[in-house]
């Protein structure tokens, strides 16, 4: 695309200007390294634009479009889990996140709509001109952590998409007697740590990466530093991180965290007729159902919709919808973006992790925080073989995963229906526990 073009050549004369001059030997192959930082930015660009404009759903056959089938989602500015349960919190907008300078982590459960928020973000930055002076942005470099390889740095990632040629040498020291050393990252005469923040501030991009949680566990750390040592290093330039809620449990330093939304109703509706035209009667019989509120999450919402526009209506049993989004967030989703997890409750498949919430649900009363979680799992535990001890990391996982969610200490999403005069819900659980009542179960 031209305006791609255009805006690669820009970057590559500002680059050539402020940073290759001072690096590259000799002078006469600094022409060379501008041709190929162009090329490189113009083809990354190009490959997100593509990557942005379409979004994917479960069991469709063709990708959807971000623009028409999507709608901008608000934030709070301040994370349930960070926040006292008396105080509110603000909303932020997409549009806000562009136009301040802070990094920012963005935070969601299983199908919030993460990744297809900095897919409109990036859109914005390549499509649409400024609405205002503060928006002083350029353009979306973008790195889905999960295609990281092993081993691979951030920094060379980054280095790759705006054409820095980087060389890894191996050096070696002793320091008291110990072996010390490691590969060394350099771009021309400068190490890379040194040179990737001054050329990214002379880029001013907007770094998306996506995908925090899907970095492999015994990787996870370093990334993490990566990124703060970049952040701390930029200045005209900003990061933007996307991880699940669950697995966000050491804060990025000098980041800001921001929780999506659950949906409106009136969200509900309007990606409702981006999707049917006349939703008028998805929203009457939605209205109608004790699921209702499995809607609120746009994956979980297209789900409906999918079953509505191949039916024309929607089921009448509740198990039905449970089912389907159990096996959803339980393995579809990761499934669907090549994302394997080390489950942290000893590798269980779909039905036992099923089963397994289902026992906890039934310890929990209808409003619960995450100590009473942690209670409940420690009196099921032994039955499913897992020590108690790892009760924190489990929970954690059980939140990351969202087959649990809070929205002010009110059991959602999969757990509905009227209330048992005790004040329980009959519909607390999913569907396998439903099948095979405890003894004691009200009849």
């Amino acid at each position: 695309m031209e305006i791609f073009a255009i805006a690669a050549a820009a970057a590559a004369q500002a680059l050539s200007k402020g940073i290759v001059e001072k690096v590259i030997t000799p002078k006469s192959a600094v022409e060379d390294v501008s041709a190929r930082i162009q090329s490189a930015i113009g083809s990354h660009l190009t490959e997100v634009v593509n990557w942005s404009r379409h979004v994917h759903s479960l069991e469709t056959s063709a990708p959807a479009d971000t623009a028409t089938s999507t709608i901008a989602i608000a934030f709070e500015s301040e994370p349930r889990r960070f926040r006292s349960k008396l105080r509110s919190a603000e909303l932020t907008h997409e549009a806000d996140i562009l136009t301040s300078v802070e990094h920012t982590v963005i935070l969601g459960n299983p199908g919030s709509g993460k990744t297809t928020a900095i897919k409109r973000m990036a859109q914005r930055l390549l499509l649409e001109p400024p609405e205002s002076s503060e928006d002083g942005f350029q353009f979306p470099l973008v790195v889905r952590l999960r295609e990281l390889d092993k081993g691979q740095t951030l920094s060379s990632a980054i280095a790759f998409a705006i054409g820095l040629d980087v060389q890894v040498t191996q050096t070696e020291s002793v320091r008291r007697g110990v072996s010390i050393g490691g590969p060394e990252l350099h771009v021309g005469r400068e190490p890379l740590d040194r040179i990737l923040p001054s050329a990214l501030s002379a880029l001013r991009p907007v770094i998306l990466l996506d995908g925090l949680d899907e970095v492999s566990t015994e990787n996870r750390l370093d990334i993490s530093e990566e990124i703060e040592k970049l952040g701390r290093r930029l200045q005209g330039a900003k990061i933007v991180v996307t991880s699940r809620t669950g697995d966000y449990t050491s804060p990025l330093e000098g980041f800001v965290a921001l929780q999506l939304c659950p949906l409106t109703e009136m969200q509900i509706r309007e990606i409702a007729e981006r999707w049917l035209g006349d939703a008028s009667e998805f929203m009457k019989a939605l209205k109608t159902l004790p699921y209702m509120d499995v809607a609120d999450r746009p994956l979980l919402l297209s789900q409906l919709l999918l079953l509505y526009r191949r039916h024309g209506f929607l089921p009448e049993q509740p198990a039905q919808v449970y089912k389907r989004v159990i096996r959803v967030l339980l393995e579809d989703w990761d499934a669907h973006n090549h994302v394997t997890r080390t489950s942290k409750y000893a590798g269980f498949d779909p039905d036992r992790k099923s089963e397994f919430l289902a026992a906890i649900a039934f310890h929990l009363p209808t409003q619960f925080d995450e100590a009473e979680l942690v209670r409940a799992f420690e009196r099921v535990a032994e039955t499913f073989g897992l020590p108690r001890a790892d009760s924190v990391a489990v929970v954690r996982e059980i939140e990351s995963t969202c087959l649990l969610a809070f929205s002010s200490g009110v059991v959602r999403q999969l757990w509905f229906g009227k209330r048992w005069p005790d004040g329980s819900h009959p519909w607390q659980l999913p569907w396998p526990f439903l099948l095979n009542l405890p003894s004691g179960w009200p009849d």
